[in-house]
């Protein structure tokens, strides 16, 4: 009797193991093409930036991009009028299918080196225009002992791709005559990535990314226009430009907020103009269409989120609501003032609490009546008391409490009301306004049970390896969402990093990934900031900001990501199983430990991956994915 029931009951999909494909390794690109004195050496795509050698053809799915990298040696190490074409890549089986079309957006890059302490790192990529010449080594890129170019291709492959084999050729001319031409391939399947972001990459900044390529709000019409060529180059590698409308000393920055009138339940907006000016074509889509010269994922899709203008003194003036006020100027004084203070909601008068809700109903009922609903309104307290400190800050701060990154108990339980005030206008209006309370918060065991019930979006550090128990439970128990917040090792062996990172924190649980700054400076071409991921391209005749390496990177690791997610629906996979899965394609020790493996298991730390590694986890999920379900 056993026997026979053991032969009717089957396995239960949650329970199963799964069982990753073999990936056999693809035919290879021969890397080092040599002819006349010269040397043309293909490098391992973005993850590393030194000269390690490519192992196999990309593989890609569609509405992607797909890049890689090669190095010029010039005869004695120098050339003048250099000149790199690619020709379209066309399906390199059957000239019938060229009617799909061949993948022709291609964009050319030479990369700028910067300089960290005594060494260069291949990092900012300045396009370069059709036939456009240049000289080898890069005059104005003054850096010691080199004798080569560093080129990055970047392949646009749309979803209407046709499945197969593509290929092109690399051509390098100098003074107009041809030096070499090398073959280029690119394997495309059957797998076509979302428009829909779903894995984030969300580049933080504070105040409007415009003002770092010299633009002036004193000519609106040009401001804007800079501005929106930053969240293009952003939404065209899967993230969202997301820059903080207000500042440390509670003012609203430019056309960040709707103007506003009345007090308490009078409160109103009394013009939207402005902020529907600068946002409504980010809320729309309309920002990323062809008609702007928009090119890459989420063609006419709106960007993911945005941050709202609410914040402690805003719609409501903390010195308006707050009692008792003033607090001490001397900032040890301060310290001890705020100590003493009753419970937050006893400060705080009725006015302030009906203020916040009235605006926050405007928002839902304004963004309804644009039909911007696609768009995730984030409510986020940024701000910190210390800013208070003269000595340190210039006592520019207005905050009483530390609210991004909290540590004590009187900053939980502010973020607790403010939280408990978003998330019941949210109850009231429905659901078609996707608003979000978030908190960054570094110290998940410190909120005890006063956070609960009270946020949407939990951005935190690596706590979201190290305190898993507790983050596993309060995603089950409240719902909440989690993005790992944090900064990539920058400029010290590679890129790998930046690359593993959307697949390592989606494996433990995150949909999300947040570098703290993101804009860079003019100066930063001239000294290396790990906080610098878009450049302003002016320094190089450009009217438009230019990205990293590292961005190129992000982007190939959230393209990943975003397909294990694709795999891990249509696989119907738990936790475990998503990750037993990339365990075993990544042969990453700790996969079969369950819910704990130990902390410094390569499961946890990703240690051991290398970029070989994540180019056969991509090749296994889009195999996976490939397939027809039996």
């Amino acid at each position: 009797f056993l026997k026979g029931m053991m032969k009717v009951v089957r396995a239960s999909p949650a329970l199963t193991t799964p069982v990753a494909p073999k990936v056999k390794p693809p035919e290879t690109m021969k890397r080092v093409h040599e002819h006349s004195g010269w040397r043309v050496e293909l490098l391992a795509t973005t993850a590393r930036n030194d000269k390690s050698p490519i192992q196999s053809i990309p593989t890609t799915s569609r509405n992607a991009w797909v890049g890689t990298q090669f190095v010029i040696l010039p005869p004695e190490g120098k050339a003048e009028n250099v000149t790199v074409e690619l020709t379209e890549l066309r399906d390199a089986r059957l000239k019938a299918l060229e009617a799909f079309g061949p993948l022709k957006h291609v964009k050319l890059y030479r990369l700028w080196y910067v300089p960290k302490g005594k060494k260069y790192h291949a990092e900012v990529l300045v396009p370069l225009k059709a036939g456009e010449k240049f000289d080898i080594p890069w005059a104005k890129n003054k850096v010691p002992n080199r004798a080569h170019q560093a080129i990055y291709v970047d392949v646009w492959v749309p979803k209407n791709a046709m499945p197969g084999p593509y290929a092109g050729a690399l051509a390098i001319s100098r003074n107009g005559k041809p030096v070499m031409t090398i073959p280029i391939k690119v394997q495309v399947a059957n797998v076509t990535l979302p428009d829909k972001f779903n894995i984030i990459g969300d580049m933080n900044t504070y105040g409007p990314s415009a003002r770092a390529m010299g633009a002036k709000t004193s000519d609106v019409g040009a401001f804007m226009a800079t501005e929106r060529k930053y969240y293009r180059l952003a939404h065209s590698h899967r993230m969202t430009l997301n820059a903080l409308p207000y500042t440390q000393k509670g003012t609203i920055g430019w056309c960040g907020a709707p103007k506003i009138d009345g007090r308490g339940k009078d409160c109103k907006v009394t013009d939207w103009s402005e902020w529907d000016e600068r946002f409504g074509p980010l809320l729309s889509g309309e920002a990323f269409t062809k008609k702007h010269g928009y090119l890459g994922p989420g063609k006419g899709v709106p960007i993911h989120h945005i941050y709202l203008p609410l914040h402690e003194n805003w719609p409501a003036k903390l010195a308006e609501h707050f009692r008792p006020w003033p607090p001490p100027k001397d900032y040890q004084k301060f310290l001890r003032w705020t100590a003493e203070l009753p419970p937050v909601e006893k400060c705080l008068d009725k006015d302030y609490g009906k203020a916040w809700y009235r605006i926050v109903t405007a928002f839902q009922k304004h963004v309804e009546s644009k039909g911007w609903n696609r768009t995730r309104y984030q409510v986020y307290l940024n701000n910190k008391y210390f800013f208070r400190n003269r000595r340190r800050y210039t006592g520019r701060g207005i905050s009483l409490w530390l609210l991004d990154e909290p540590v004590y108990a009187d900053d939980f339980l502010a973020l607790a009301l403010y939280g408990r005030r978003t998330r019941h206008v949210f109850h009231d209006v429905g659901k078609k306004f996707n608003i979000d309370y978030r908190i960054d918060i570094s110290r998940p065991t410190h909120q005890r049970n006063w956070l609960d019930g009270a946020v949407d979006l939990n951005v935190c550090a690596d706590q979201l390896y190290s305190q898993r128990r507790l983050i596993s439970y309060r995603k089950r128990r409240f719902g909440e969402e989690y993005w790992n917040y944090r900064m990539p090792p920058s400029f010290t062996g590679g890129n790998l990093p930046w690359a593993f990172w959307s697949v390592k924190s989606y494996c433990w649980g995150a949909t999300g990934t947040l570098p703290w700054q993101t804009i860079g400076s003019d100066g930063d071409l001239y000294k290396a900031d790990e906080t610098a991921l878009m450049y302003p391209g002016r320094k190089f005749g450009l009217n438009e900001p230019i990205p990293s390496l590292r961005m190129k990177a992000w982007r190939d690791g959230i393209q990943i990501a975003e397909l294990l997610r694709m795999l891990r629906i249509k696989m119907k996979w738990n936790d475990l199983q998503l990750r037993a899965f990339v365990g075993q394609v990544c042969n990453l020790d700790g996969w079969k430990e369950g819910t704990d493996p130990d902390e410094n298991a390569s499961i946890v730390t990703f240690k051991g991956v290398i970029p070989g590694t994540l180019a056969k986890l991509k090749r296994a999920t889009i195999m996976m994915l490939s397939k027809k379900n039996n």
